[in-house]
């Protein structure tokens, strides 16, 4: 039983990292190397089986990601509260009628797209500082 516990929890935890590294446009190298993790060390957010991290590893790595290690380890993480967004744009959490979603749903579309935007912009400075 303890097992099947072991592995939900890992399943829980490499969920929202994977989730994690979407939203903030990462992925497992750019993880390792700012968690200060050999770059073999990947492997295991690949396989819940083999993925038995220290406290210390798991505390390195919500650092890396600007997360809490309760938040990490949070079965009910929405990781898009995460995601990096404009400096003109925060992320609410509200309590709204039907017809209040419904006129927010059109806002919404408008700054997905914005947020869309803000990230493709990010990537092209990032790529090109790469190149240098």
């Amino acid at each position: 039983m303890a097992s099947l516990s072991k592995r939900k929890n890992a399943i829980t935890i490499l969920s929202n990292i994977k989730s994690l590294l979407i939203v903030k446009n990462m992925n497992y190298s750019d993880l390792c190397s700012q968690a200060d993790l050999s770059p073999s060390y990947s492997v295991f957010f690949k396989d819940p089986d083999k993925f038995n991290p220290t406290l210390e590893v798991l505390s390195s790595i919500a650092s890396s990601l600007n997360v809490s290690l309760s938040e990490l380890i949070d079965p009910h993480l929405d990781a898009a509260k995460y995601q990096e967004l404009p400096e003109d744009m925060k992320h609410y959490d509200v309590i709204l009628t039907k017809f209040q979603r419904f006129r927010i749903d059109s806002w919404l579309k408008i700054n997905e797209k914005k947020i869309k935007d803000y990230q493709i912009k990010k990537l092209e400075v990032y790529e090109k500082l790469s190149k240098s």
